[in-house]
């Protein structure tokens, strides 16, 4: 299984690239080196992430994003996404998706972009799966039908746990439904995003 995880046990595969040969150049131990191609395998991976939410992912790795940035091996423009590519942003769904991901990073294990219908994936340090996925306003039964096809085709079994995120508070009452799910999180709170347990 192929996708990032959390500090102290990113193996990057630069394969010849830009990254690489400027790896060359630097001195320092094999931890350091390892600590900077984690950064770099994490924000090129996912195109762009919030400095905020890369401190909290990797939190120990903060001098080694100022080199990167400072080498322009990555760009972290006004508005404070940190990218491979100038002015690059993510998308609503994968930023609300990092989130998340920015509150549980201590007991994620794995995690990548997930695909269609899951934005994320990560795997807990109990070998659990689970799924991250933005369900926008009017899609809750195209994104249940979508989930329960899922599950009849991949199996009981195999099927991961699901935490929801959404856009308004109204949409849970649609979606209770859905295989597997595990929590809700609102967007439509005055304090910010709220975690709803279910089950």
């Amino acid at each position: 299984m192929k996708g990032t995880k959390t500090a102290g046990s990113v193996k990057a595969n630069f394969n010849g690239t830009k990254i690489e040969r400027f790896m060359k150049t630097l001195k320092g131990s094999v931890k350091f080196h390892q600590r900077v191609s984690e950064v770099y395998d994490f924000v090129s991976r996912y195109g762009a992430v919030q400095k905020a939410q890369i401190d909290r992912i990797l939190p120990q790795h903060r001098s080694e994003l100022a080199l990167l940035v400072k080498q322009n091996m990555l760009h972290i423009p006004a508005d404070g996404y940190v990218s491979t590519r100038m002015n690059a942003k993510p998308s609503v769904m994968m930023d609300a998706a990092m989130d998340v991901l920015a509150d549980v990073a201590g007991k994620v294990v794995y995690h990548n972009a997930g695909r269609f219908p899951a934005d994320m994936v990560m795997v807990d340090q109990e070998g659990q799966h689970y799924e991250v996925i933005f369900v926008r306003e009017g899609a809750e039964k195209a994104m249940l039908t979508t989930c329960m096809h899922h599950r009849r085709v991949n199996g009981l079994e195999t099927d991961p746990k699901r935490i929801l995120i959404v856009e308004r508070e109204y949409q849970s009452r649609l979606l209770y439904e859905m295989p597997n799910l595990t929590a809700f999180v609102f967007l439509d709170k005055p304090q910010g995003k709220k975690y709803q347990k279910v089950g």
